[in-house]
């Protein structure tokens, strides 16, 4: 939307140019004759958070710009568009001449009129009045999707952009075709600025507002963007943590549990438990479990020993149950694990992971 309205604003910016070039104009839209310290500066922010450092970077660049204006002798007025800006100078309680919200992403041809009209009105009244003799424009240019960079526009009075000077040589065919045409203007010079001076104002004002919607398009996509692979690489941080944490949890309660087996030289009883659907169910006149002895540690993995030919079967679930002396007394808290045998190690071995007690 701002590409395609920039060619319109582009020649009614050069119209203006060559209108103005001319060294007998008399009128406001190149200088105002009276001894006016007023200026007006307008602002223009956004409706809403979560851009990232859009709306502060303006705000940044305002004050810069109003303290640059008062070290100079002047008086800025100031024009605020974009919720969180009047927000902002509200809450300061700053003295804000004129304010408009709304759409701040999506400017409309309306806005552009009011705010147009609100500033050229105060630039066309005299000093004794409370008119300004200059105009200012503070925004957010829109150069790509990742680069967006704070301006200031100095509307009016229209600042003639002189051409480059060659150094010597004649002039090229295609500077003789470049060159500005000379202008006669009907009914009379006058007439014919009053008339382009409010499209001027309005086109330049309403270019702006495109660009920095743009711009806090792109903003609020970038720092959406940002947040995401934050919040992703903080999930990732977290989740190791955690895992490390699980990791070190059951390694110490197993090594507490071969420590006291070892220290009590008792071989901590490791009961099968068969189980079908995922259910454990065993026959009242059932055999006693088969006892297993803990012959390595490393992390959750775990290698048990048992009798040849009484190897459990592969997902069957392990209960380690020892107290803190390795000898169970009445009274005394029995601790316990569960283990998963997870593969089978020759004849008399099985390698098992730890779960979670």
């Amino acid at each position: 939307m701002p590409l395609n309205a920039k060619p319109y604003t582009d020649a009614i910016f050069d119209a203006v140019q060559a209108l103005v070039a001319h060294t007998h104009i008399d009128h406001p839209i190149v200088k105002k004759n009276e001894d006016n310290p007023r200026v007006a500066v307008l602002a223009l922010t956004s409706d809403r958070g979560m851009a990232g450092p859009y709306t502060s970077s303006i705000i940044r660049e305002t004050e810069s710009l109003l303290a640059r204006l008062d070290a100079a002798g002047k008086q800025p007025e100031l024009y605020v568009y974009g919720r969180r800006g009047v927000t902002y100078y509200k809450y300061r309680n700053r003295d804000v001449a004129g304010t408009w919200e709304g759409d701040t992403d999506q400017p409309g041809v309306e806005v552009a009129e009011s705010i147009s009209k609100a500033l050229m009105d105060a630039y066309m009244k005299p000093a004794s009045e409370g008119g300004v003799s200059e105009l200012y424009i503070v925004f957010t240019e829109f150069v790509n999707m990742v680069v967006q960079k704070v301006r200031v526009l100095r509307m009016l009075p229209v600042e003639l952009v002189p051409p480059e000077q060659q150094d010597s040589g004649p002039v090229s065919e295609s500077d003789a075709d470049a060159a500005t045409p000379l202008y006669a203007f009907e009914p009379s010079v006058d007439e014919v600025l009053d008339a382009i001076l409010p499209k001027y104002i309005q086109s330049r004002i309403h270019e702006c507002l495109l660009t920095a919607a743009a711009s806090e398009t792109a903003s609020r996509q970038n720092a959406m963007h940002t947040a995401t692979d934050n919040a992703r690489s903080l999930i990732d941080d977290l989740t190791r943590k955690l895992n490390a944490s699980r990791q070190a949890s059951i390694t110490q309660e197993l090594t507490e549990i071969i420590g006291s087996a070892d220290a009590s030289e008792q071989e901590g009883r490791v009961g099968t438990h068969m189980a079908d659907n995922q259910t454990t169910a065993a026959p009242e006149t059932a055999a006693e479990p088969t006892a297993g002895r803990v012959t390595r540690i490393q992390g959750s993995v775990i290698d048990v020993e048992f009798p040849v030919g009484h190897l459990p079967d592969i997902y069957n679930a392990l209960t380690v149950e020892l107290n803190s002396t390795g000898v169970h007394e009445e009274g005394e808290t029995t601790k316990r694990i569960t283990l998963e045998v997870e593969q089978h190690l020759g004849d008399s071995t099985v390698r098992t992971v730890a779960l979670k007690p």
